[in-house]
């Protein structure tokens, strides 16, 4: 049902980057879990075995706390894939363009790491809220019923 893809991000031979992915198919009809080989994924693919960002995923905890509301925002036609709902990488950028381009280039991010709960759909008006404190950025992103959509922790290098 659920899938770890482990990845590198490199240029000339250089790791710029690792991730590792937890993630499911949806059935786009049903909104429903479907086993892998039901939703396309070519199982005939070959696979490299080596592991990446193997530790175990943080268990957000953050609780939405109305003094770091930071931004509303509405879910767009941009923001949604082929499953017709919010794309992940769109999250990303909705809680990276809460900071400036100056505030980004001064922070020196050594990780990130996003906990997506439920699916967010065009229309939605999400409310995000962002803390900071000594390892970094905290973000919560709360669906319009009050469920936690995303979770996302930005850290920064000491």
């Amino acid at each position: 049902m659920k899938c770890d893809r482990f990845y590198t991000v490199a240029r000339d031979g250089e790791v710029l980057a690792e991730g590792r992915t937890e993630w499911v198919g949806q059935n786009i009809d049903t909104g429903r879990v479907m086993k892998v080989g039901d939703f396309g994924y070519p199982l005939w693919m070959e696979h490299c075995p080596e592991r990446v960002c193997d530790e175990p995923f943080t268990r957000f905890r953050e609780q939405p706390d109305p003094a770091n509301l930071c931004q509303r925002y509405t879910v767009g036609s941009r923001d949604i894939d082929m499953g017709q709902h919010m794309n992940n990488v769109a999250y990303i950028r909705m809680l990276l363009g809460t900071f400036t381009v100056a505030e980004l280039e001064a922070m020196d991010i050594a990780e990130a790491e996003i906990s997506y709960s439920m699916a967010c759909r065009e229309g939605e008006e999400l409310s995000v809220y962002r803390r900071l404190d000594n390892e970094g950025w905290h973000f919560l992103v709360q669906k319009p019923d009050g469920a936690t959509a995303v979770q996302m922790a930005l850290r920064l290098r000491k």
